[in-house]
């Protein structure tokens, strides 16, 4: 899914990440929690429309994409 973010929060991870209060491995993306609306749907991909509302935890590691081979999840 290709989703516009409309909204992000910043979460208490995300501050200790920031003052290097937890370990991380750069680059690390804050603010995680995050909705928004879906432009465009892969092939691959079912139950979303166009224009559906979402919202999405990117802490879940797929296994299978480079990002994830490389350690970096």
């Amino acid at each position: 899914l290709l989703v516009r973010i409309e909204a992000c929060g910043v979460c208490g991870t995300d501050r200790h990440l920031f003052h290097g209060e937890f370990p991380c491995t750069p680059p690390v993306t804050l603010g995680h929690e995050l909705s928004g609306i879906v432009e465009a749907i892969g092939t691959a991909v079912s139950g979303f429309s166009v224009g559906d509302r979402v919202t999405g935890d990117p802490n879940i590691a797929c296994g299978r994409c480079p990002h994830c081979h490389a350690g970096r999840v």
